[in-house]
C-alpha cells in the first residue's frame, strides 16, 4: 500500500492545469516576424508530427495554442501568440521547465517557427 500511494504522488505531481501553466514564468519569450496565423499554422502543422491535436483559442490577433502531453491529455504546454507592430510575440509556458530531460519537440517546434 505504501508504495501505492508514492507512485500516486509521483503521477500527481507533473499535473498542472493550463491556468498554472499561465502562472508561471515563460520558459520562452520571443518574437518573430511572421504574423499570428502563419505563426500558428506553422506550429500547428510541425508539432502535428510529434503530438496529439493541439487546442486553439483566440481572434486574428492572438491565439493560445494548449499542447498535450505525450502520454496523456493533460498540457504539456501553452503557447501564446500575439500581434505586434512587426510581427507576432510568442510566450511558451512549459511544464517541467526546469527539467532538463522533459521532452524538447515542443520548443524546437517554437524555434523553428520563428523565421
Amino acid at each position: 500500500m505504501k508504495w501505492f500511494c508514492v507512485g500516486a504522488v509521483l503521477l500527481l505531481a507533473g499535473c498542472a492545469s493550463v491556468k498554472d501553466l499561465e502562472q508561471s514564468p515563460p520558459s520562452m519569450d520571443v518574437r518573430s516576424g511572421k504574423d499570428v496565423q502563419a505563426y500558428t499554422q506553422c506550429l500547428v502543422d510541425r508539432l502535428a508530427k510529434s503530438r496529439a491535436p493541439v487546442t486553439l483559442a483566440g481572434t486574428a490577433s492572438e491565439q493560445r495554442i494548449i499542447v498535450p502531453s505525450k502520454v496523456s491529455s493533460i498540457p504539456a504546454a501553452v503557447i501564446h501568440v500575439d500581434d505586434s507592430s512587426r510581427g507576432s510575440h510568442i510566450t511558451l509556458h512549459e511544464r517541467m521547465a526546469n527539467n532538463p530531460l522533459r521532452p524538447s519537440d515542443v520548443r524546437e517546434a517554437v524555434k523553428y517557427c520563428i523565421d
